[in-house]
C-alpha cells in the first residue's frame, strides 16, 4: 500500500479493514484515481488509472497463487477459480491484465494451468446454501 491508500483508507467508515477489497474495488479504485488527479493533475488521469487497475490485477494474481500454493499446485490437471463482481467484469483494462499476469506467473512462471471461469451471484447462492446448511444443522 501506497502513502495515498492510506490518506484515502484514513477517510473511509472502515479504516484500516477491507484492505484486499479496497485496493482492487471500483469504489476505491475510482476514489483512487480522482484524489491522485487532484494531487497530479488532471492530464495524469490515463496513467493514473492504468497504474490502479494494473496493481489491482498483481494484487488479484497474487492472492490465486497464494492460494494454489496453500491448497497444493497441481501440475498434471488444471486448477479452476471463479471470478465474479462488477469491477473485474466491466474493467476491461483490469480483466485483461489478470488474464496476462495468470499466463505469466502460474501458468509460465509455476507451470500450473489455472482457469478462469466468470461467475454470477456466486456470493448470493454460496450465502444462501450455507444457511440452509446451517439451518439443517450441517454446519458446526
Amino acid at each position: 500500500r501506497s502513502a495515498a491508500d492510506f490518506e484515502l483508507d484514513g477517510g473511509t467508515a472502515l479504516a484500516g479493514t477491507q484492505l484486499a477489497e479496497k485496493m482492487t474495488g471500483g469504489r476505491y479504485l475510482a476514489s483512487m484515481t480522482d484524489m491522485l488527479c487532484q494531487k497530479y493533475g488532471e492530464d495524469k488521469k490515463d496513467q493514473i488509472h492504468e497504474l490502479l487497475y494494473d496493481r489491482a490485477a498483481r494484487c488479484v494474481v497474487s492472492w490465486m497463487l497464494g492460494i494454489l500454493k496453500h491448497c497444493g499446485m497441481p501440475q498434471n490437471s488444471p486448477s479452476f477459480v471463479c471470478v465474479e463482481g462488477s469491477t473485474f467484469m466491466k474493467a476491461q483494462l483490469l480483466q485483461s491484465r489478470v488474464y496476462e499476469y495468470v499466463r505469466k506467473f502460474i501458468i509460465q512462471g509455476h507451470g500450473t494451468d489455472l482457469r478462469i471461469i466468470k461467475a454470477v451471484d456466486t456470493t448470493l447462492k454460496g450465502a444462501a446454501a450455507a444457511a440452509v446448511s446451517a439451518r439443517r444443522g450441517d454446519l458446526i
